[in-house]
């Protein structure tokens, strides 16, 4: 092997112990902004807008009533 072809493997393996790296911290420590409500709506998620009134309706509020409760 060249040295060329030498740096891009080192350059190949370096990229994909990093990725596996960040998806086993995304997987293990589950950061605060990917925590969801028990109806699986992300913490985080905006307010919609109701289409008659204009205003904002909570996504959790939309959600109970849509699955009835």
């Amino acid at each position: 092997m060249t040295r060329g072809q030498l740096t891009m493997s080192a350059l190949a393996v370096l990229v994909a112990a990093l990725t596996l790296a960040s998806v086993a911290y995304i997987t293990i420590v589950r950061p605060p902004y990917l925590k969801a409500t028990r109806y699986g709506v992300p913490y985080y998620t905006p307010e919609v807008i109701n289409p008659v009134t204009n205003q904002p309706v909570d996504v959790n509020r939309l959600v109970q009533r849509y699955l009835g409760e």
